[in-house]
């Protein structure tokens, strides 16, 4: 039509097309014309997850203070990982009772060894949902209630759990429990995480948690002993583990992210 400019070959004083010959090899996104919204500004939750994607990596060899703020941050931004747990302690709690109100009234050692197996799966569970949960937190998407309970590759998770339970039982029957229930916990801090990150099995999930740790000593030793130390106020304060229990499991999480070289959210 006579007295409009449909197309301007040189770009005029468009905006867009000014923008478009600046940066001819960015994103769409990266220059809008007025009065447009961007995927991010429709979708602002998409947003902020790429803002988060987007920022540094973290070191490779984290220390304990980055450690600290990530998990505390993690837990402080999404307490619903406070509720999480409680769910599963509730859970346990409740075959506890029934362990101590039934066993008293029956001689069945199927039925000890039955009520035993169901505390064990408990806390398996409430393991497991929680390192789940540090997963989606770390990978910079909404942590929903449902992720405690819905965890991919689950079987091969508890099958871990069960695992590193009876080693850890056998280090209970060795001289000097304490150090020794450390040691073996130092070593096997990475499985679970392995197994949800890595989809492998129980076995190898062990020996790449016993490699990583032996590897990363002065960035794995540091993070136990405070977690030992968290757990232990935890217990003293009785309320205190439904923050620090949690605090310690993300911090594990943070911990064996960095060491692989997998990315990280910067949660802020």
């Amino acid at each position: 039509m006579p007295g409009i400019l449909l197309d301007d070959p040189g770009g005029g004083d468009d905006p867009y097309m000014a923008a478009l010959q600046a940066c001819p090899s960015a994103p769409a996104e990266t220059a809008s014309r007025p009065g447009t919204r961007s995927s991010a500004t429709r979708h602002p939750a998409r947003g902020a997850l790429r803002a988060r994607r987007d920022t540094p990596h973290y070191p490779r060899q984290p220390s304990l203070g980055e450690a600290w703020r990530w998990g505390w941050s993690a837990l402080v931004s999404s307490p619903v990982v406070m509720a999480g747990l409680v769910t599963w302690v509730l859970a346990a709690l409740a075959v506890l009772t029934w362990i101590v109100v039934y066993l008293p009234v029956t001689r069945s050692q199927v039925a000890v060894y039955a009520c035993a197996g169901e505390l064990v799966l408990m806390v398996s569970l409430g393991v497991i949902g929680l390192t789940n949960a540090a997963r989606v937190l770390a990978a910079g998407r909404v942590l929903r209630y449902r992720d405690f309970f819905l965890v991919p590759g689950q079987a091969r998770a508890v099958l871990a759990v069960i695992v590193c339970t009876v080693v850890m039982e056998v280090a209970h029957r060795v001289p000097y429990i304490f150090i020794t229930s450390f040691v073996v916990a130092y070593f096997l801090c990475f499985t679970v995480p392995i197994v949800l990150c890595e989809e492998v099995g129980p076995i190898e999930a062990i020996a790449r948690s016993c490699a990583l740790a032996m590897e990363n000593v002065g960035a794995v030793l540091p993070v136990l002993i405070v977690g030992y130390l968290m757990i232990l106020v935890g217990i003293v304060t009785l309320l205190g583990w439904i923050v620090l229990v949690p605090v310690e499991i993300l911090m594990v999480m943070f911990t064996y992210l960095c060491l692989t070289g997998q990315d990280v959210a910067r949660i802020v």
